[in-house]
């Protein structure tokens, strides 16, 4: 007759308890230990006064446990959903910047297509500054004064809510002069700054046609042709472009004493630029823009080429 082992009951209690308060690892053991013993119990090869002690042990040890795998599985959840907030967000950002810059080239070329249709109509392009033209697309009547459908439905704005600019004849040195320009403060909402969008890519003088070797030799061999030196001038760089809209900018911030983006007739510095001044202020509202001081430097940089 094999012998009765004595039960562990209050071992097995103390260890479940001690897997809520010291260490978690404790209460898988204490399950599966409880649950042996429990079987002994049964089949008579240990002592059965533990058996309640033993089941309560074996209650306390499965409920910590679930609860601490619940706990694990849901912290795992919290940190990977937060981990993704940091991880996706800014590419979220960048591709709602996107989209509100190609939502600003559609306004832009939605404004120049009624612009467009003015001219097919009138055979010039409308001319003037933005709110001139804007009311010139919006108001429109017929030869007898009656109003009939406008070019324009509203007013052009783009995806930052600010209205888009428009100027027709573009500034000299534009890269299509047969056009309008047509462009958007962008997303910081300040004119002449690098993320300014508009219709035309870059203002850039054309570059000039060189001929080559090949074209500057005579037809016949032995006759000697003399050919005019061509003076060529280099295309600008996009660098040096950027070189030229950031000196724009720089001479406009430092003459905007009141930061309002504009120089007035008192803000105006230099002898030049005081008796120019009615000739640069194409528009004639008693200040300078960007666009008309870009054009100015052009001209200038021209004539010193």
């Amino acid at each position: 007759m094999s012998s009765i082992s004595p039960h562990r009951a209050t071992l097995l209690l103390v260890l479940s308890i001690c897997s809520w308060v010291v260490c978690p690892i404790l209460s898988p053991i204490a399950w599966i230990l409880a649950g042996a013993d429990l079987k002994k119990m049964e089949e008579g090869l240990m002592d059965s006064s533990g058996a309640g002690t033993t089941r309560t042990a074996k209650l306390i040890a499965m409920v910590h446990c679930i609860l601490w795998l619940v706990s694990l599985v849901v912290g795992g959840l919290i940190f990977l959903l937060f981990a993704g907030v940091f991880l996706v967000a800014p590419n979220v950002q960048d591709l709602n910047e996107e989209a509100s810059k190609d939502l600003t080239r559609i306004n832009i070329a939605a404004f120049e297509n009624a612009a467009q249709m003015y001219k097919i109509d009138n055979k010039v392009w409308p001319d003037g500054n933005t709110e001139e033209v804007v009311s010139l697309l919006m108001l429109v009547e017929d030869e007898q004064g009656k109003p009939r459908p406008s070019y324009l439905e509203k007013l052009p704005m783009d995806a930052w809510d600010e209205p888009l600019q428009y100027q027709y004849p573009p500034p000299d040195g534009s890269e299509n002069s047969l056009k309008p320009l047509i462009w958007s403060f962008g997303p910081d909402r300040l004119e002449g700054t690098e993320d300014d969008i508009t219709n035309i890519d870059e203002l850039v003088d054309p570059e000039p046609f060189v001929p080559d070797a090949a074209s500057q030799k005579s037809s016949v061999p032995d006759s000697p042709v003399t050919t005019k030196p061509t003076r060529t001038r280099p295309a600008k760089t996009g660098k040096e472009n950027r070189a030229t809209k950031a000196s724009v900018a720089e001479k406009l911030k430092e003459m905007d004493r009141n930061r309002d983006g504009f120089i007035d007739r008192s803000e105006a510095t230099g002898p030049l630029l005081r008796e120019k001044f009615n000739v640069l202020d194409k528009n004639g509202d008693g200040r300078l823009s960007r666009q008309e001081l870009k054009q100015s430097f052009a001209k200038r940089k021209r004539r010193k080429q």
